[in-house]
């Protein structure tokens, strides 16, 4: 088994930690202006459009399977691809190297360590704990929301739950992050309808605002108490940025669809 430990013995956390505290220090610096509403811009970059090309399919199925709207699904990863920092991919070397050098009987004992007070395990590190609310591969996966959509995925593939070790495979990888971004993002429309009232099932950057913003059931009840309806609804700037790539990505999945036979 391959060591995630360097050989000049440097601890791979210490240098993970000093590379997350520089990439967050980059990300800063090397933050553009907020391009969305710029026609000239709200295009996918390079990455997502070759994402968006390679897994049409795979996202039209899956959309089908969660009964999302593919462009919306495509637009949220196109956007969270065209937003990924320095310190996004700091944080993936750091889980690759978990997933490399540790079995699963850790990776069990982190799941238990998830929902554990702090400090009931002393084999977890903080470190390791602050994986629970980190956000994963293309997508931009929040670990918490995946391990809470686990169900649904497994319901809706008439398969058995993934424990975290292949959870964490599946939301690092280009394919297999899809239909638990469909599960997350109808999880989203639901709860919006169900807590708010509001229909944001179609709208790619109310969509993306509540994928992007945590627990969306928590953002819809709290924009109920507040009297919210859909015109008190803000978009985030992920969210902008969506809506000006949803039309794009539209072009670009409807390229990839198969000619009617």
């Amino acid at each position: 088994m391959q060591s995630a430990r360097p050989k000049n013995g440097f601890d791979f956390r210490t240098r993970i930690l000093w590379a997350l505290a520089a990439g967050l220090v980059l990300s800063i610096l090397l933050a553009g202006p907020v391009r969305a509403g710029d026609p000239d811009v709200a295009v996918p970059g390079a990455r997502a459009r070759a994402w968006l090309a390679d897994h049409a399919a795979a996202l039209q199925r899956s959309a089908q399977l969660f009964q999302v709207d593919p462009v919306v699904a495509g637009a949220v990863i196109a956007a969270e691809l065209d937003r990924r920092t320095l310190l996004d991919d700091f944080e993936e070397d750091y889980v690759r190297g978990l997933l490399r050098d540790k079995d699963d009987r850790f990776f069990q004992k982190l799941a238990a360590a998830f929902t554990a007070p702090a400090g009931q395990d002393p084999d977890v590190s903080s470190l390791d704990r602050m994986l629970y609310t980190t956000s994963l591969g293309p997508a931009q996966l929040q670990v918490r929301l995946a391990l809470e959509m686990e169900p649904r995925v497994a319901k809706a593939r008439q398969a058995k739950s993934r424990p975290l070790q292949p959870l964490l495979r599946a939301i690092l990888d280009d394919e297999g992050c899809i239909d638990t971004v469909c599960a997350v993002l109808r999880h989203a429309a639901d709860a919006y309808r169900r807590e708010a009232g509001l229909e944001i099932a179609a709208d790619a950057g109310a969509m993306a605002t509540a994928y992007n913003q945590g627990s969306p059931v928590a953002r819809a009840r709290q924009l109920k108490k507040n009297g919210g309806d859909a015109a008190s609804f803000k978009k985030n700037e992920r969210g902008r940025y969506t809506d000006a790539l949803a039309p794009r990505v539209r072009a670009i999945l409807d390229k990839s669809k198969p000619p009617p036979r």
